[in-house]
């Protein structure tokens, strides 16, 4: 073996990976099958499949992002296993049928293949999610992190910047408005640029982060607001402890989308105050 091994555990070791070189190495490798994956980076020693990470088409931008798009003709549609796991995670058979979700097999382990847009087939951007007993959680592309989700959006008034992907799906799901993942809890600039191509329709831009959150809500919201001033920009804060969208009751998602707080130019000072009384 090539890499440097830190530690082992029974099925895996653990190594320095050899791409992004973490001090607190994550960069797992089987015993057994000689593949290996790196948490912090997503480098991989043995690619899961030439279908998700073969780039058909490339464009290089003004600011040097190389965008890629992957085919899915090779991504089964969503089987029994991976429709039980969505449905275990409370989404509604409808917004399933709406994100296009698929199957997907990789290590011998099932996964929802989740794409992002979809156009003549293909995606830019795609998440794996493992539905069983598995130390890995998820695999991402090999891509420019863009806004995710995109597939579910049906042109709804309001748009809503979540976190996490499941976060989005589910808020869209419970309070019906527009929902994308940042995956993140700020904007990069291929996020902003995309944003600025999408927004026009939207009367509201909504920032729903995860609990816990309220200094990144504000910072995203108030730059919200200078990129958009003629949009209406609002914040939802879950309080210390609050599940997140995905895991929250349709009627307390509700209620705090309907108590959202509503930004302008001039009421910003207000914010501390309010953000006070949430935190008591």
């Amino acid at each position: 073996m090539d890499y440097e091994i830190i530690k082992e555990n029974s099925s895996h070791y653990i190594c320095i990976c050899p791409s992004c070189n973490n001090s607190k190495p994550k960069f797992y490798v089987s015993k057994d099958e000689g593949k290996g994956f790196c948490f912090h980076c997503n480098y991989s020693i043995t690619d899961p499949d030439m279908a998700l990470n073969n780039m058909l088409e490339g464009k290089e931008l003004e600011e040097k992002v190389i965008l890629k798009t992957f085919s899915l003709d090779m991504i089964p549609e969503l089987n029994d296993v991976g429709h039980q796991y969505l449905s275990n995670r409370r989404l509604s058979d409808g917004i399933i049928q709406r994100y296009n979700f698929r199957s997907y097999n990789i290590w011998n382990q099932d996964c929802v293949f989740i794409p992002n847009k979809i156009e003549n087939n293909k995606t830019d951007f795609f998440q794996l999610r493992f539905t069983g007993e598995s130390k890995l959680r998820y695999y991402t592309a090999k891509a420019t992190k863009p806004l995710f989700g995109l597939q579910g959006l049906i042109g709804t008034d309001t748009l809503m910047l979540c976190e996490g992907i499941f976060t989005a799906i589910g808020a869209s799901d419970k309070i019906s408005v527009d929902c994308i993942s940042l995956l993140g809890k700020f904007l990069s600039s291929h996020q902003e640029m995309q944003l600025k191509g999408i927004v026009d329709p939207y009367k509201e831009i909504v920032v729903g982060l995860d609990s816990m959150t309220y200094s990144e809500s504000y910072k995203l919201s108030r730059h919200l607001l200078q990129l958009f001033p003629e949009k209406q920009i609002s914040m939802v804060l879950l309080p210390d402890g609050e599940d997140d969208y995905d895991d929250l009751s349709q009627q307390k998602a509700v209620d705090y989308y309907n108590n959202r707080i509503r930004l302008s130019s001039t009421n910003d000072l207000g914010f501390l105050k309010v953000l006070n009384n949430i935190r008591r």
